[in-house]
């Protein structure tokens, strides 16, 4: 939450949001990980979801486009954000993700 600077419930509830990458089959996924204080409301998980889809266009992914990252043995550039028809952002539920898991960050093989 670096950068949200509004004073509002949102920036009372979520305490910290971290980016991570995840592969999931043979696709990676940019994942935030929210830590909540409270439960969010469907207007502050709109706001909340702006403001990741900012980050990830604008703030983290533009500075993660310029590494290379190492997957299957081979180097490649993750890009967070397209503004392709086919990007989206879910939470995990909307993803049909019930199962919780903790990972140690990096990306998962």
């Amino acid at each position: 939450m670096e950068y949200y600077d509004k004073h509002d419930t949102v920036n009372a509830k979520v305490k910290t949001c971290n980016f991570k990458f995840e592969q999931m089959d043979r696709d990676v996924y940019g994942v935030a990980v929210l830590t909540l204080n409270t439960a969010l409301t469907e207007d502050e998980l709109t706001i909340i979801k702006q403001y990741v889809s900012g980050q990830a266009s604008d703030g983290i992914g533009e500075g993660l486009e310029q590494q290379d990252f190492e997957l299957g043995g081979r180097d490649v550039n993750i890009h967070l954000w397209s503004s392709d028809n086919d990007w989206t952002l879910q939470t995990a539920e909307e993803m049909g993700i019930t199962e919780q898991k903790m990972t140690m960050g990096g990306i998962n093989n």
